[in-house]
């Protein structure tokens, strides 16, 4: 078999996972679907009542995709415990701790990281729902920019992933003059974890990006005070 950069397990094992694929897999095509359609200024304006059923599937979709993250991790069918088996769990955390390094409370970081960003995906979509049910539109917008934003690291890892190895096997054949084979399972489960744990925190500081551009514009319009 021709050299892979991600484990064929890694697409292929869902298939005898059904809860996973109805509970996770499909409502995030759903999302991602609906999301050029929630920013939309043009639909807000038009339709003010398909904007908020819309929101109703979005918010649906983002809770039963938090639910199927937990399903995935009750049965330990992640990439980082599923997909490479001859990779001990306590190595290749990193391209930085490639050897044996500690787990914390018997876990990888990347474990505990999906569980934190997990939560903090599935609270931003229903902080962002009691801020518009309350009327408090600006609010609304606010945690459903942090909402989108981490939702969309998955889209942003799917890029770093390759981007890694590339960056990697460029920079060792510079410096060696002999590139290294990112195919073996110990850096194609390294860069899996650090191309995540990037996107994660990536999420976060450009969701905070976007939360201080909308301050900025509303304080200029005398609502700054009014966001959290």
């Amino acid at each position: 078999m021709e050299p892979q950069l991600v484990p064929p397990q890694t697409v292929l094992k869902w298939e005898a996972y059904p809860t996973v694929r109805f509970s996770h897999s499909l409502p995030a095509g759903i999302w991602a679907a609906l999301v050029p359609f929630q920013l939309s200024p043009t639909l807000r304006s038009r339709n003010l009542a398909l904007h908020r059923w819309l929101g109703r599937l979005f918010i649906l979709t983002s809770l039963s995709m938090s639910f199927g993250v937990f399903v995935i991790m009750y049965r330990n069918v992640g990439a980082e415990h599923h997909d490479y088996p001859s990779v001990p769990l306590n190595v290749s955390q990193s391209l930085l701790w490639m050897e044996e390094s500690p787990l914390i409370g018997g876990e990888l970081i990347l474990t505990w990281a999906e569980r934190v960003f997990t939560v903090w995906f599935a609270g931003t979509a229903l902080l962002s729902l009691r801020a518009a049910r309350q009327g408090r539109i600006k609010d609304h917008q606010v945690w459903m920019f942090r909402h989108m934003a981490m939702g969309l690291s998955s889209a942003v890892q799917r890029v770093l992933n390759p981007s890694i190895h590339a960056v990697l096997s460029a920079v060792s054949w510079a410096i060696s003059g002999s590139a290294v084979d990112t195919t073996q399972p110990m850096y194609q489960k390294a860069i899996y974890c650090d191309s995540n744990n990037f996107s994660f925190v990536l999420a976060v500081i450009v969701g905070e990006h976007l939360v201080s551009l909308l301050r900025s514009t509303r304080k200029s319009d005398g609502y700054g005070d009014k966001m959290h």
